[in-house]
């Protein structure tokens, strides 16, 4: 399942879950690559991801599509990806 919650000022939530059955067959790849392109369809400036530090799966696809790391807090980590125009 993959979600997209837009937020005040052009921003959206990018949030999606892949059965730990079918993880590693690139669904969570593909789920990315329709949200990010979903957004830029709607002229969304930028995108947050906000996931447990344990899930390194998910910073390191966040970094393959360009995603930064903004911050850290205990258990957390937020990247976000501003979107070209």
């Amino acid at each position: 399942m993959g979600r997209l919650v837009k937020m005040p000022a052009s921003d959206a939530e990018v949030a999606f879950v892949v059965s730990d059955d079918f993880q590693g067959q690139g669904i969570g790849t593909e789920f990315m690559r329709l949200l990010i392109q979903f957004a830029r369809n709607e002229s969304l400036t930028a995108l947050q991801a906000i996931f447990v530090a344990e899930n390194q799966a998910m910073r390191r696809l966040c970094l393959r599509f360009g995603f930064h790391i903004l911050e850290s807090s205990g258990n957390e980590i937020t990247a976000r990806l501003v979107l070209k125009k």
